[in-house]
Order: structure tokens, then sequence, then C-alpha cells
């Protein structure tokens, strides 16, 4: 029984310190494991952003090399008005607004804006010019500049045309017309003689006349006698007047020297317009309609309507 006893605790002993030598290196390997706190400062460098070298721009109809950006350049550009006007002299211009419908910045002297006009009948005619040049500065995407220019209108003009042109490509970028100038086939204005006067103790006259349009012109207004029963022409006189837009003015009194009772006075008008230029007769600029009056032995005027 006594060494049974002595077994027993022989064997616990073996078991306790076998516990041991397992235990023993656990602790060993936590204690080895467990590492002070430590703060890691790191030094981020900051990213640059690279810098992206922008292809050049190259002529029309070509693209950017840069593969980020394909859009091609574009020049256009078109009129977005035309119209015509006179000075206070009655000197003709035409006015056009131009816009930069592109892409790109047109250079002044890239682009030309030239007139062109067609006389009446436009079927027995070929279009002349009509001034033009480069349209000066440069003109920014969406930006649009007023090109004014003068030039000769002739009596029978009815077309005006304006072309935008690449002045490198020649190519024609847009193009304005106005039609329908002439009032009618035979007279270009409607300037109307209102009033001849006549002062029979001079023996002079008169004529008072009346501008329908809106533009300055500049008339001459011709006298001429008729003699009673005869076909004799005398010249009576002649004026040079400018008539503001739907104004009215008279010419200067023109002495006739011996009329008689029952002779005739014709008032004819003509228009001056280019007609240094034009190779117009009297007739297309006005002559072709007057107006006649019978002299009387006295004083009055003679209101034509």
């Amino acid at each position: 029984m006594k060494n049974s006893n002595n077994i027993k605790k022989s064997v616990k002993k073996i078991l306790f310190i076998s516990l041991l030598f397992l235990l023993i290196p656990g602790f060993a390997f936590g204690a080895s494991t467990s590492l002070p706190d430590t703060k890691v400062k790191a030094t981020a460098k900051p990213l640059k952003n690279p810098k992206i070298k922008k292809s050049p721009l190259q002529k029309q109809g070509s693209t950017l090399v840069n593969p980020q950006n394909t859009r091609p350049v574009l020049r256009s550009a078109e009129i977005t008005r035309l119209l015509i006007g006179t000075e206070s002299s009655g000197k003709w211009y035409w006015e056009v607004t131009i816009k930069n419908t592109g892409n790109v910045e047109l250079e002044g002297q890239r682009v030309i804006a030239q007139g062109y006009k067609l006389s009446f009948s436009s079927s027995q005619n070929a279009w002349t010019g009509a001034s033009g040049s480069i349209i000066g500065g440069n003109l920014l995407p969406d930006h649009s500049m007023v090109i004014k220019r003068y030039w000769n209108r002739c009596c029978k003009t009815d077309q005006l045309k304006v072309e935008l042109r690449d002045n490198l490509t020649n190519s024609v970028l847009d193009t304005e017309t106005l039609t329908s100038l002439t009032h009618s086939s035979r007279r270009p204005l409607d300037v109307r003689v209102r009033i001849i006067h006549w002062n029979n103790t001079t023996k002079s006259w008169q004529a008072t006349l009346k501008n329908y349009t809106d533009f300055t012109v500049k008339l001459s207004v011709k006298g001429d006698l008729w003699k009673v029963n005869t076909t004799t022409l005398i010249p009576a006189g002649i004026s040079i007047i400018t008539i503001g837009p739907n104004g009215e003015a008279s010419s200067a009194w023109k002495n006739m020297g011996g009329p008689q009772h029952g002779d005739k006075l014709s008032v004819r008008t003509k228009f001056l317009m280019g007609e240094n230029y034009c190779n117009e007769s009297d007739n297309d600029c006005g002559y072709i309609e007057f107006n006649q009056v019978t002299i009387p032995d006295s004083g009055m005027a003679f209101v034509l309507y």
C-alpha cells in the first residue's frame, strides 16, 4: 500500500514537470512578440501635375497631334447683316456685319470682304466690282465686326452682293445679296417734283422736290422751254441739289430770258450717283420722266400733286 502511494506521487511529479516544460516556452514566446509601441513618420512627397504640351494648330482640315484633343481646326465666318446707305453728301456705301463661326482666330489679313453689283436687267448684264478689301483687325471665335466700304452705285444697279473669301485658299466663306434695288425699270429711286414756281416779273422758275426714300440723294434739276406753236427747245437752266431721307429741297431760281404767255416749261430730274463710272444715259437716271406746265402771264405756283 505504501509503495502504491509512492508510485502515484512519482507520476504526479512527472506530469507536473512535463506541464512546466510545455508552458515555459509559451511564456517566452509571448514575451518575445510583445513589442513596444512605435510611430512611423511617413514623408509623403506631393504629386506634380505633368505638363501636357499642346500641339500647335495646323491648317484647316487637319487635326491636332495630341491624341487627347482631336477637334479639327475650323476657319469659317458668316455675314449676319448687309445694308446700303448714303452719307450726307449723297455718297453711297455698303456695310456688313461679320461673325467668326469657327474655332480659331481669324487673321484680319486673311479674310476679304468683296462687293459686286448687277444692273437691271440681270439677264443682260454681268456682275462687276463694287469695292472691297481685307477686313483689317483679327476676329476671335464667336465675335463680330462691322465693315463699311464706299462704292459707286449706278442708276440701274438692281442687286448688290458681298462675298467673304479666304485670301490664301480663295474659298468663299459666305455670301449675302440684296435684290430689287431699283423700284422700277425706269427709275432707280423715288424722288418727285412737287411744285414748279413761276415768277413772271423776273421770268424765272424754281422747282421743289420731295424725296420718298431712306437715302440722301443728289440730283440735277433741268428746265427746258418749249416755244408756242414750235418744236424749238431752249435750255432754261440747271441746278444741282441734295435731298436728305424723306426730305424736301428746292432748286435755285433760273431765268429763262424772254418766254411768252402760252410757252411750256418742262422740268426733269437726273440722279447723280456713279455716272462717271457707269456708262449710263440721262434716261437711265431719270430724264425720261419730266413735268410740264404752261407759263402764265403772272406769278404762281404749279402744284403737281
